[in-house]
């Protein structure tokens, strides 16, 4: 008598919650399409509403909620099981991967910003197009204050900050465990790109010091010739992989790239050193 009484969500449990352990994360539509195939399998009432149907997961199988809210990331995700802010991260966009000192402290090589999550997403490959750079162009652009992206977020103690840096293809974004995320070698020259972030040019090479056997400058190099950046960008990495511990001779496809331009490590510093042999103020 008692399994007569038993719903078709009830006698199907098992079957639904297989189903919903295929993944850690998922997004509403998702979910909407499971409850859409149990319907047409008959198992679940024809009758159930979409909302009964949360109601029954959340119920019956704890079903979690998971949300970030701010003016420009606005997700809701659901999962069976715990997960991690970089489980929830992970999810939000497609084709993302993280970056910067967030790859850096998922491989245990860093704890440098912990409290960011850093996750990019490339932008469309663009035609290329031809910028006159001046030494003025350069001087003036490294007085101005930095500019921030509005796309951030505050979730489960973390400060989440989506970026969208040039299209280069992915290069050097590796797999780690079930992640996808920007090599050590990459990671340096999005931190350098990015510094505002990150407390200052003499912080990341203090912070870069102890890998710098993880280091591989070839790599570096085709990480800065694929992102096609308009400032010169290749002394800038010949300088800094100079400080974190390589000798000048070590830099030399990075020497050869030197441009007829001084370059900087950061904006508005008060008082400025130059590097002649990198031609860099630092």
């Amino acid at each position: 008598m008692n399994n007569k009484r038993k719903t078709l969500f009830v006698k199907n449990l098992p079957v639904i919650k297989e189903k919903l352990s295929q993944k850690k994360v998922y997004k509403y539509r998702e979910i909407i399409n499971i409850f859409s195939s149990l319907k047409e399998n008959s198992q679940v009432s024809q009758t159930m509403t979409t909302e009964s149907f949360f109601i029954q997961l959340q119920q019956s199988l704890s079903l979690k909620t998971h949300i970030v809210v701010s003016n420009k990331i606005n997700k809701e995700r659901y999962s069976l099981y715990d997960i991690t802010a970089y489980d929830f991260v992970n999810s939000l966009s497609s084709d993302t991967f993280f970056s910067m000192t967030t790859a850096l402290n998922l491989q245990g090589l860093s704890k440098f910003r912990d409290n960011f999550i850093f996750y990019s997403q490339e932008q469309n490959k663009k035609k290329q197009v031809s910028n006159k750079l001046t030494q003025s162009l350069i001087d003036d652009a490294y007085k101005k204050e930095y500019r921030y992206t509005n796309s951030t977020a505050e979730y489960s103690g973390y400060y989440i900050v989506f970026l969208m840096p040039k299209f280069s293809n992915q290069v050097e974004v590796v797999k780690y465990k079930n992640f996808k995320i920007s090599s050590i070698n990459r990671s340096l020259v999005e931190i350098l790109i990015n510094i505002q972030y990150f407390k200052g040019f003499e912080s990341v090479i203090n912070n870069f010091k102890p890998l710098k056997n993880n280091l591989n400058i070839d790599k570096i190099y085709s990480v800065v010739e694929r992102f096609d950046l308009i400032y010169p960008y290749f002394q800038l990495l010949g300088f800094t992989l100079n400080q974190i511990g390589f000798k000048n001779s070590e830099l030399s496809i990075f020497k050869k790239k030197i441009s007829q331009f001084n370059f900087y490590t950061q904006k508005n510093k008060k008082h400025y050193s130059y590097n002649k042999y990198w031609k860099i103020y630092y």
